[in-house]
């Protein structure tokens, strides 16, 4: 009888069919990624497991009577996370459960919604889940069709909560030290308040660059360097199939730009034009539209020098811009900001050498 099986028995049952709770884990979690992709929904990290062996035990050990049967009572043999930024992402990405998975709601909670505001806890909405029906009927998904999993959704600072509180052991406000009560609450208040005000930024950030979008539109270019304008700018004006082209002509090696490449060339530009007095859209248009006559011959420049020291140059959109700057105000380009630049030796001469361009 079930009933008499002691928890070792059920966790060497569990132990035999590991393999396909691990399969399912793997592919909830590949699922889940291609749906957050699919939905555009942000997120920074997915995680899955499926329980330990020990961890299913020592769970049928503490609570004996509550499971008849453990397999299929325990919601989170499987356990996937989804990990995003901002606290109004939480329930987009819940609203994308509902909506592709068969929800238990009888155990599953939204702590956002039951939390009091001075309440001890982290803050993740819980959904225990089954495969939909349609999903179910894919040759797949059948071996998983009866199988349960949760999905905890939170934000990155409701994972450091969660993380941190764990660490200190603490799972509830009872088992907190009446000295330490207020401090712990205090904590879990403000980095409440913390993703808050992040989702506040996020907000403002998207405001502002709507209204880059019209000042462009209209040719107002009256907008301070950032690099939410220096994007949209490039953008607005092609820069991209405009200059790339040109500097691979003159030698330089293509490159697929990467986001790390993008964001490391950009700070560098961002850094340049501060240190050469530029502070608006409007200053840097004004060099690269007098760039149309001179921009090609410095990439030659660039690219000569750069040949003659055996450096690869590459054609990076936001370096050839750095470049062009530097050429228009050299006058100004010192050593200290040339460096700064952390381009190689056969660029860093190609500038101090600007000069002999004719």
């Amino acid at each position: 009888m079930e009933g008499l099986r002691t928890p070792e028995d059920w966790g060497e049952e569990y132990r035999r069919n590991f393999s396909a709770y691990l399969s399912y884990k793997d592919k909830l979690r590949g699922l889940l990624v291609e749906l957050l992709h699919a939905n555009g929904l942000d997120f920074d990290n997915v995680e899955g497991r499926p329980k330990t062996v020990e961890s299913l035990i020592n769970k049928i050990k503490r609570e004996p009577s509550k499971y008849a049967n453990p397999l299929e009572d325990i919601s989170d043999l499987v356990g996937l996370r989804v990990i995003t930024y901002y606290r109004e992402t939480v329930s987009r990405i819940g609203g994308m459960i509902e909506k592709e998975f068969e929800v238990n709601w009888d155990k599953s909670e939204r702590k956002m919604d039951i939390l009091d505001p001075d309440q001890f806890g982290y803050l993740s909405d819980h959904y225990v889940v089954k495969l939909s029906e349609s999903r179910k009927s894919l040759v797949e998904w059948k071996d998983f069709a009866d199988l349960n999993a949760e999905i905890q959704v939170r934000t990155v600072l409701q994972h450091a909560w969660a993380s941190i509180s764990h660490k200190l052991q603490y799972k509830s406000e009872v088992e907190v030290p009446k000295d330490l009560r207020r401090q712990l609450n205090s904590l879990s208040a403000l980095m409440e308040v913390a993703d808050s005000y992040f989702s506040d930024l996020r907000n403002r950030t998207e405001t502002l660059i709507d209204s880059y979008k019209d000042g462009f539109r209209t040719g107002d270019l009256d907008v301070e360097l950032n690099s939410n304008s220096i994007e949209l700018y490039a953008t607005s004006k092609a820069l991209h199939s405009k200059w790339i082209p040109i500097a691979e002509k003159t030698g330089f090696e293509s490159l697929e730009e990467s986001e790390q490449v993008t964001r490391v060339s950009m700070g560098v530009l961002l850094r340049i034009l501060s240190m050469i007095g530029l502070e608006k859209i409007e200053d840097l248009d004004e060099i690269l539209r007098g760039a149309d006559s001179w921009g090609e011959k410095v990439l030659e420049h660039v690219h000569n020098i750069s040949k003659e020291e055996e450096c690869i140059c590459y054609a990076v959109l936001y370096d050839i811009i750095t470049l062009f700057a530097m050429y228009a105000r050299r006058t100004v380009v010192d050593e200290e900001i040339i460096s700064e630049t952390k381009f190689n030796a056969g660029m860093l001469r190609a500038i101090r050498e600007f000069d002999a361009i004719t």
